[in-house]
């Protein structure tokens, strides 16, 4: 599989690295997303009934973003070995409630 030049962090992105269980044991905060991304029930109930569910463990996109912003320089690095991508870019919005776009 050739290197990504830029590998941009969305919604998308997260979501596959939530079914990875190599990723997620190896980074702790997602390992919390993807335990509750398990836990949700699929499917039954009538309609109102599942949104109410999907709202209640619902994975929060912008925390898992934030993690990887903050994450150490090292740590960083070996999520760009994993994702095998040259630079990652993330967009978010952090504690001050400021957009940050970082790109490392």
């Amino acid at each position: 599989m050739p290197r990504v030049p830029l590998l941009i962090i969305e919604d998308a992105v997260i979501n596959s690295l939530l079914q990875n269980a190599a990723i997620t044991n190896e980074f702790p905060f997602l390992k919390t997303a993807a335990d509750i991304r398990a836990s949700s029930p699929s499917g039954g109930g009538c309609g109102r009934c599942q949104k109410k569910k999907n709202r209640n463990n619902a994975v929060d996109y912008a925390v898992i973003k934030e993690g990887i912003g903050s994450l150490p320089k090292s740590r960083k690095a070996r999520l760009k070995e994993i994702l095998q991508a040259d630079k990652i870019r993330v967009y978010y919005t952090n504690t001050q409630n400021q957009k940050v776009k970082l790109t490392f």
